[in-house]
């Protein structure tokens, strides 16, 4: 009685496992679709335009069946249909890879609401040679109108600064009326350019906002900004608008220009300048009364007074000054005024024996003597490539100071 219990079972178990293989390889056999996109419980949002859904069908086929074509059903609520929508898989249609069992296509509802998507496959029993059909588990979306933006400035092909203010305007509707946002109601803003560049977007959206892009460099950008709400716990965003503008960023070179510059001024060869040292005499009545020896002092101009008892030159029996003597660094003159006599102002130098007469005093330039030579001031510009230089670094701190003058501008008019 144990032995047939025992057989008994294992039979049992032996028929469950069978059962449960058959209903298995059933299963895997069985054709079926369903929907991959878009998810359910999906919001799209009509910004100007209704939006564009794409819908995607995984199908299988059983080994005994054709395939024939696939179709969604677009329902309303309430179950009326509204649209069909023939889905492909043709490598075309969005569908990126051919027979591979993913239908796809585009749809843009008609109006904003909810809808009911449903997908149909049709195909053929080749053991019967029957028609037969199964249908997708249906799945609900959303369609919501939420507002979107439009750029206001700055105006397309418009010259602007490397950080670029964009005023954009919310509207909503495809006849683009205004749009003030209430204030439980959730919006973002998202900004790109191409190429890259960062950009500055407000916290709080109003009927006018405005985003800073930060432009890296000079050129042509084109800028977009999009606007994004919150419907159902999701965010979605409405249409993105854009502006091409051609951005003019601050010019550094004249700066570095005047840098380069300001740095090898000093270090210019310099002018020597030729320090001598003045002989005259004072004679009255061919009579010699006097030697006038003027030395240098580096670059400074050397002034010596001949006459009375105040003056550099003592004359015996002179009260009075009779000449000032003005040598210059460099000069191989010296320059000589009379005084009393304002007119009375002559250059002495050695080769023309000119002399000076004051009353019946004269003054004869009788030697000159080179002593050393040293090079003029570091900053001044004593020799034609110093003047180069000298005129290029100012024109380049001009041309710096008006290039920034101009940027202000740019960025003041964005």
């Amino acid at each position: 009685m144990e032995r047939v219990v025992r057989a008994l079972r294992t039979s049992i178990v032996g028929l469950m496992l069978w059962l449960l293989s058959v209903s298995g390889l059933e299963a895997q056999q069985t054709s079926h679709a369903m929907i991959a996109s878009p998810q359910a419980g999906q919001v799209f949002a009509w910004g100007r335009n209704a939006p564009e859904v794409r819908i995607e069908s995984h199908t299988q086929l059983a080994p005994t069946h054709e395939r024939a074509f696939v179709t969604v059903n677009i329902l309303s609520p309430n179950g009326q249909v509204i649209d069909r929508v023939p889905l492909f898989d043709d490598g075309t249609h969005g569908d990126n890879t051919p027979e591979d069992g993913r239908y796809v296509n585009s749809y843009r509802p008609p109006r904003a609401g909810e809808y009911v998507l449903k997908a149909r496959m049709q195909f053929t029993d080749t053991t019967t040679g029957t028609s037969l059909e199964r249908w997708s588990e249906p799945i609900s979306i959303s369609v919501k109108q939420v507002p979107y933006c439009r750029i206001v400035s700055p105006s397309p092909g418009e010259k602007v600064a490397n950080r670029a203010a964009v005023t954009a305007a919310l509207l909503i509707g495809s006849d683009g009326s205004p749009y003030r946002p209430a204030n439980s109601e959730r919006l973002r803003i998202r900004a790109w350019a191409e190429p890259g560049a960062d950009a500055d977007i407000p916290e709080r959206v109003g009927e006018r906002f405005k985003c800073t892009f930060s432009l890296p460099r000079a050129g042509q950008y084109r800028l977009h900004i999009a606007v994004q709400s919150l419907q159902n716990g999701q965010w979605v965003e409405s249409e993105a608008d854009a502006v091409t503008v051609n951005a003019t960023a601050r010019n550094y070179l004249p700066l570095v220009v005047f840098g380069i510059l300001a740095f090898i001024y000093p270090w210019l060869p310099r002018r020597l300048v030729t320090l001598y040292r003045h002989h005259l005499r004072v004679s009255r009545s061919g009579e010699d009364l006097a030697a006038v020896i003027i030395d240098p002092e580096l670059l400074k101009t050397v002034t010596r007074t001949v006459g009375g008892p105040d003056c550099d030159v003592k004359l015996r029996d002179v009260s009075e000054e009779l000449f000032t003597i003005i040598a210059s660094p460099g000069e191989e003159s010296v320059t000589v005024r009379v005084e009393g006599d304002t007119s009375a102002v002559q250059s002495l130098r050695l080769q023309d024996k000119i002399t000076a007469a004051s009353k019946d005093f004269r003054l004869t330039y009788c030697d000159r003597e080179p002593l050393n030579r040293i090079p003029r001031p570091r900053l001044e510009p004593s020799t034609w490539v110093r003047w180069l230089v000298l005129v290029l670094a100012i024109l380049s701190i001009v041309w710096f100071a008006v290039s920034q003058i101009a940027y202000t501008m740019l960025s003041q008019s964005t």
